[in-house]
């Protein structure tokens, strides 16, 4: 039974200490998420069928609107991200806590700026690869040169 209380204690700590916890200091490095992102990219590429033509113009601000591997390439990142429902749809909630914890402290700005002029665009689309990839899309607009992709 005692072995039980420390054990409960020691969660209980651990939990206020994660709360505790500054999500500015807990962003990745620049570095640390190019590596996210290239692992993104491993895992989305084969997955999706996209060509790595297509994926690395979007960098750029290549939007094509008749490439549906592409979009749903797009749509397998941004979901590796932890920010679409079961539904694939975007989840408010989690959009600025991911932006904190994911994106390099220089992006994360951006990307919530980003967000927060384009999140009407996820409601004008009812397939999944097009709601997320012309969010995207809306977002590289807002400042193409901050925008990256993986």
């Amino acid at each position: 039974m005692k072995q039980n209380q420390i054990s409960n204690f020691a969660l209980v700590l651990v939990a206020i200490l994660l709360l505790q916890m500054d999500y500015a200091k807990a962003a990745l490095s620049m570095k640390q998420f190019e590596k996210t992102l290239q692992m993104f990219r491993n895992a989305c590429l084969p997955k999706t069928g996209a060509s790595v033509e297509a994926v690395d113009a979007l960098k750029i601000g290549t939007f094509p609107d008749d490439d549906k591997p592409l979009k749903c390439y797009v749509l397998c990142v941004i979901d590796m991200t932890g920010v679409l429902s079961r539904k694939k749809e975007f989840i408010e909630s989690k959009m600025e806590t991911q932006a904190r914890v994911i994106l390099p402290p220089e992006l994360q700005e951006f990307a919530l700026n980003g967000w927060d002029s384009c999140r009407t665009v996820p409601k004008q689309y009812k397939d999944p690869c097009d709601r997320v990839y012309y969010t995207v899309k809306c977002t590289h607009g807002t400042n193409p040169s901050k925008f990256t992709f993986a």
